[in-house]
Parts: structure tokens; sequence; C-alpha cells
């Protein structure tokens, strides 16, 4: 459990704890060594599946359809193990000052029947809105369509880039839009990055999203 090497499936997402997990063990155990594979959450169970790795941190259990395929390889039972909860942060450009959101507006920003910040605020002359993810296999959509959206689609005013980080940068750059990340890449305020990310950006206020 202390030596030898192993790689691990992680969900984007949840990089900068996961990183600083991996450091810290691998400076307790200097005779291990295990090479953390970042990328969505989908991409990270597939992994799993293929046997491509043999762990994958991720924000879900694996479904009864992903569990049969560990069952036809001869894994007659996966083994999860609970190491905390994650949420996702709703990011702002710096200079905006509409940063608070009732879930009705959630669902319409992300149903695309909110598409113009003026139906936020009327005097807010900003313009249409983005919504902007980390991935097209994101968990971050998941989450959202399962528990704000109820299964419905994302509207025409959602797109995806490639990581959080390319999130962040773009949500600096664009008066318009509205990031979606983990909170994992902003939560740590005696991390250097996030600090610098912060400084970049406002985190909304958002009214809590129920799971079912």
């Amino acid at each position: 459990a202390t030596s030898g090497e192993i790689t691990v499936a992680c969900d984007e997402s949840l990089k900068p704890i996961m990183e600083a997990e991996r450091m810290v063990f691998e400076e307790l155990y200097p005779q291990s060594k295990i090479h953390m594979v970042f990328m969505s959450e989908f991409d990270a169970v597939q992994y799993l599946l293929k046997d491509s790795a043999r762990l994958a941190i991720v924000t879900r259990e694996l479904t009864k359809e992903e569990l049969e395929v560990l069952k036809e390889q001869k894994i007659s039972k996966a083994r999860y193990h609970k190491i905390g909860y994650d949420a996702i942060a709703f990011i702002m450009h710096a200079s905006s000052k509409d940063t608070s959101l009732s879930l009705k507006q959630v669902r319409g920003l992300l149903s695309g029947e909110i598409s113009n910040w003026n139906q936020i605020n009327p005097n807010n002359n900003t313009g249409e809105i983005q919504i902007v993810f980390d991935n097209p296999k994101s968990g971050a959509i998941r989450l959202l369509q399962d528990s704000a959206l109820k299964g419905l689609s994302l509207g025409k005013n959602c797109f995806a880039l490639k990581g959080n980080e390319a999130v962040l940068e773009h949500v600096e750059k664009n008066k318009n839009a509205i990031g979606i990340i983990g909170v994992s890449w902003i939560s740590d305020t005696d991390d250097v990055e996030a600090k610098y990310f912060l400084n970049k950006i406002k985190v909304a206020d958002v009214e809590p999203i129920l799971m079912r």
C-alpha cells in the first residue's frame, strides 16, 4: 500500500486538491509513485472500465451498466471509498455587479431562457450571456442537468472549453461570460494559484441546488 506504482484516473475538476494529496503521499512514502492522469469525469470512468487505471477519482458512483462491464472483466465488485464532498462554483468577470443568482435564474441560464444580462438586471447592458463549462463530458454538466434542469438539455448559450483553467481564463477576459468550475480550483485561499485566480474573477452567490 505504500510502495510501487499505480495509475489513477482523476476528474480534472478535482486537480488542485488531488495534486496536493499526491505530493504529500509521495513525500511520506518515497518508494511510491502515483501517475495521476487528469481528464473529464466520463473519460476517467472509461479509463477504469478499460483497465487503463486501477483507481478512478470522480464525484459519483458507477452506474449499473458500468458495473456490468467490470463483471464481464472478471472484476466482481467495485469498491468505493468516499473521501469528501465536491461542489461547483459559478464565476463571473471581475467587473460584474450582478453576482447573486436564484435557483430560478440558474435554471433559466442553463436552459437558455435567460440569454441576456438585462433579463437579470434591466440596467445591465453587457449583452448576451455565455455559460462556459470545463469539458463537454464534464461532471458539472451531468450534475446540473440532473439537479437543476431535471434531465432537460442545456441551452444554445452553453458551451465547453478544455479544462477548468481555460474557463477561468475565458471569464477573466469576457465580461458576458459565466463560468462553471470545480470549487477546488478556488477554495484553497492559501494556495498561490487559487489566490491568483480569485484576484482575476468574482465568485457568484448562488441559491443552493438540492440533490435528488
